[in-house]
């Protein structure tokens, strides 16, 4: 196997209020080497975030290499909360859910709260998840995971990687890519 632990990175592209579903882009490197890209569509505040990434990378030629999952935040296609703890559980990965701003767990409950599609699930969810998640800050960034604390350089290159899931996904949103993660 060559060197370097490999890092699944996801982030959404641009959507609309009136989308029903969104694209998910994946980015799959180790070191400073892509080695490959998936997407997949998850329902907009919907609540098969975390069974679209488990599907999606279950059985894929990627699966028994990605040992990190990085999500910018722990949520996707706005208000689709990622289940990080089950995530991790099921795939055996560690999760990193990284935002550049501190996460607000009530300000999200709220949020939530407003939309009314999968309402008492995404409650639900949310509930779980930030009552397992802990909550570091690393080489700038905040990190939201489960299990051990990730060193500072994990968390440097999967924000790299966030990035570049992050460009790829606005430039087919938006036929060029701007915006940073």
């Amino acid at each position: 196997m060559k060197e370097g632990v490999r890092i699944l990175a996801l982030d959404e592209a641009p959507f609309r209020r009136e989308d029903r579903s969104v694209m998910v882009i994946g980015t799959i490197a180790r070191q400073d080497v892509i080695e490959g890209v998936i997407s997949f569509y998850v329902e907009k505040d919907g609540t098969d975030s975390t069974d679209m990434i488990i599907k999606r990378l279950s059985g894929s030629r990627f699966e028994s290499q990605v040992r990190i999952i990085a999500i910018n935040g722990i949520t996707l296609a706005g208000l689709n909360i990622v289940d990080i703890p089950r995530l991790a559980k099921e795939l055996k990965v560690q999760v990193l859910g990284i935002t550049r701003k501190k996460p607000h767990p009530g300000l999200l409950k709220t949020a939530s709260n407003k939309v009314e599609n999968k309402k008492k699930e995404r409650a639900v969810l949310l509930g779980r998840v930030t009552r397992a998640v802990k909550v570091m800050r690393s080489a700038g960034y905040y990190v939201q995971y489960v299990g051990p604390a990730p060193v500072g350089e994990t968390v440097e290159r999967a924000a790299g990687f966030l990035r570049l899931s992050h460009l790829i996904a606005s430039g087919i949103g938006y036929g060029v890519s701007k915006g940073r993660v």
